[in-house]
C-alpha cells in the first residue's frame, strides 16, 4: 500500500512537535528519503510514487520541497497539514516512528552529510551545475538495502 510524500511528510512534522523539536524543510527532506529508501530496501515496493531528484544538499522531492519552502530553514508549524487525502496507515506511522527514533536527533547539516557520503545514491545522481537530476530508484533500494545489518 503506497502512500503520498506529503503524508509522510505530515506525520513526520506531527512526530517532530510530539517530541518537541520541530523540523525544517531540509531535514524533513532528509527523514521522507530515509524512510522511503528504508521502506523499498525492506518491503520491496515504494513507499510513495514522487522522484527524488539529486540536488546540492542532497535528495529532495521538489514538490515537498515548494509546499514548505516560505519557511525557510525556520521550523515548520505543527498546523501547516497539506494532507488531501487522509492519514497514514498504521504500517506507515510505524515507520515515520522508527525513522524518527533513529534520525530525529540528528541536524539537518549532519542528515545532509549522511547522503552526501561516497557512493550514495545522491552521490552518483548529482553532478554540480545539472538541476532536475532524479535518483534512481534501484540505487536508493541497493544502498539501503546494503545498510541492513545481517539477522
Amino acid at each position: 500500500m503506497t502512500a503520498t510524500a506529503l503524508q509522510i511528510a505530515n506525520a513526520l512534522i506531527q512526530k517532530a512537535h510530539q517530541e518537541n523539536n520541530p523540523i525544517s524543510n531540509m531535514k524533513l527532506q532528509k527523514l521522507v528519503y530515509f524512510a522511503y529508501g528504508w521502506y523499498y530496501a525492506i518491503k520491496e515496493e515504494r513507499l510513495f510514487e514522487e522522484p527524488i531528484q539529486a540536488w546540492k544538499y542532497g535528495p529532495v522531492l521538489p514538490d515537498l520541497y515548494h509546499k514548505f519552502k516560505l519557511y525557510f530553514s525556520n521550523p515548520i508549524p505543527v498546523n501547516h497539514f497539506f494532507v488531501p487525502d487522509g492519514q497514514i496507515s498504521e504500517e506507515h506511522q510505524e515507520l515515520v516512528d522508527k525513522i524518527w527514533e533513529v534520525y530525529g536527533r540528528f541536524t539537518a547539516g549532519q542528515l545532509s552529510d549522511r547522503t552526501h557520503m561516497h557512493d550514495t545514491p545522491w552521490d552518483r545522481a548529482y553532478h554540480q551545475g545539472l538541476s532536475n537530476v532524479q535518483i534512481k530508484d534501484d540505487d536508493i533500494k541497493e544502498h539501503f538495502k546494503g545498510l541492513m545489518q545481517p539477522a
